[in-house]
């Protein structure tokens, strides 16, 4: 007799192997795909939750838009500035151009430390801006 038996021990063992291959690829396939679904579903959802979240987004800033606008009128400000500031509009001959022909300009004030008023130089350099105030002399020893 003829030793077909090693023979077919060794050509049993292929197929054995080839079979193993197949299911180890099935299986491998199945996992790719359960792990595909799982993946699509959490991006799916963490779409969903950043809709929501632009949604939410914009309507606040809409909302913000709104509250800047109302803030930011006029009456809203004079009553901020005159009621905790104290700043009331500038009577007449408190504003003094310095854009003028002529370089000074003379000014009554009053101290805030005093209730006498003071008279003040104003000159200005139309070129450069820069103001130069000066006090009177005068008005300075009587007020000391």
């Amino acid at each position: 007799m003829k030793r077909r038996v090693w023979r077919a021990e060794r050509s049993s063992i292929a197929p054995m192997i080839q079979c193993a291959g197949f299911v180890a690829v099935i299986i491998a396939l199945g996992l790719l795909y359960v792990w595909q679904q799982i993946e699509t579903r959490d991006l799916n959802r963490e779409i969903l939750l950043l809709d929501e979240r632009k949604t939410h987004l914009i309507q606040e800033n809409s909302r913000l838009h709104v509250e800047v606008a109302r803030k930011a009128t006029t009456d809203r400000m004079e009553g901020i500035a005159s009621s905790m500031f104290g700043l009331e509009y500038p009577m007449i001959g408190q504003i003094v151009s310095v854009t003028g022909s002529q370089p000074t300009r003379t000014l009554m004030t009053s101290s805030p430390d005093s209730d006498k008023s003071e008279l003040v130089i104003v000159g200005a350099d139309a070129t450069t801006g820069i103001i130069a105030s000066s006090s009177n002399p005068a008005m300075e020893t009587e007020n000391r």
